[in-house]
């Protein structure tokens, strides 16, 4: 992230602080820059994205201020609540200033975003604040995301919609973390197989989000993406997001079957069928597979492999399914099966 310089913030006569509430500010008033103390790196459960000892805000991404070409403040606008009366806030970003995406000129406006920052706001309109940390909602290719799988134990209902208590598992980079957390529903939640009525205690749902998580017991996080899940079917997560295919993974002779497409095209490869050959071939990054269907024998860059089960194709879809781990491990990722909730993990 390229160094910027902070403009120092003057406030009035009044701040907000306890995430919005007013308070009686000292004279003179200036905004400092982001205490470090408020900022660490998130260890458990996904690297690189970030939690904070601190205040979230969320909402869209309204308009972007560069210095020297490189973003300096962004204004957002929160779709429930206000803070001082007005809906928006502008966030300072800095040097210190943390993000869940590789440049911070990612940032977009329309995008949905979530701000870690200290809970003081200036009481001028907008209020201001500086951001310790962003994490960007959006889903692009560039972003993480962890997903979380597990029973809904409660539902409650708030002034900002609802909040779901989950106790489950979370998968990511091949590993599973035992946990319970609050997950809040807001306008970009986006719910599949089924609507938001349907989230009721007792049922199974994965819920995808940025990994951003509060140090609060229970954590607490914003969900990107629901999706309602029946108890003993097949999952299968690949780096950190659940795939939803049709036919569903099945399991043959003690090996998960797969839809090839689905799969391959996840991990960024690129697929072509042969009607002749009745084969399937994949690349990716200079590594060819070739199998071949009814055949126990596949090819990774000319050489000969046996398969314990050979492709095949799915009789209601007519779609070639084949076993996960072989075509998973030929591209270099790894696999990890979680024998509680029958998911298999790929990263």
């Amino acid at each position: 992230m390229k160094k910027r310089i902070l403009p120092i913030v003057v406030a009035a006569t009044l701040l907000l602080g306890s995430c919005g509430s007013a308070m009686a500010a000292p004279v003179p008033t200036l905004i400092s820059a982001t205490p470090e103390l408020y900022v660490e790196q998130a260890q458990n459960p996904v690297p690189e994205l970030y939690v904070a000892d601190a205040c979230k805000y969320q909402g869209v991404v309204k308009e972007i201020s560069t210095v020297d070409g490189s973003i300096s403040s962004v204004l957002i606008e929160q779709k429930s609540g206000t803070i001082n009366g007005n809906p928006n806030l502008l966030f300072h970003l800095n040097s210190d200033t943390k993000i869940n995406t590789e440049d911070i000129n990612d940032l977009k406006q329309g995008q949905v975003i979530e701000v870690f920052y200290s809970g003081i706001v200036t009481a001028s309109i907008p209020g201001q604040a500086t951001a310790i940390a962003v994490n960007i909602l959006d889903q692009t290719e560039k972003q993480l995301t962890a997903t979380f799988m597990g029973n809904i134990k409660e539902v409650t209902k708030n002034d900002s919609g609802l909040s779901l208590l989950i106790n489950g598992q979370n998968f990511f980079d091949g590993k599973v973390y035992k946990d319970e957390i609050v997950f809040h529903i807001g306008n970009s939640t986006v719910v599949t197989n089924g609507k938001l009525e349907a989230l009721e205690a007792g049922k199974t749902v994965a819920i995808t989000f940025s990994g951003a998580l509060t140090r609060s017991i229970p954590p607490q996080g914003s969900a990107i993406e629901i999706t309602l899940l029946e108890g003993d079917a097949l999952k299968t997560i690949v780096n950190g997001k659940l795939l939803d295919t049709t036919p569903k993974p099945y399991i043959k002779d003690g090996r998960v079957m797969v839809p090839v497409r689905d799969v391959f095209e996840s991990l960024g490869a690129t697929v072509t069928w042969n009607n002749e050959e009745r084969s399937v071939l994949a690349t990716r990054e200079g590594v060819e597979i070739k199998l071949f269907i009814d055949k126990d024998t596949a090819f990774v860059n000319g050489q000969s492999i046996k398969l314990d089960v050979p492709a095949e194709i799915e009789a209601d879809t007519s779609k070639t399914m084949v076993p996960l781990r072989f075509v998973a491990e030929s591209l270099g990722q790894n696999v990890h099966w979680d024998d509680f909730t029958r998911t298999v993990i790929v990263n």
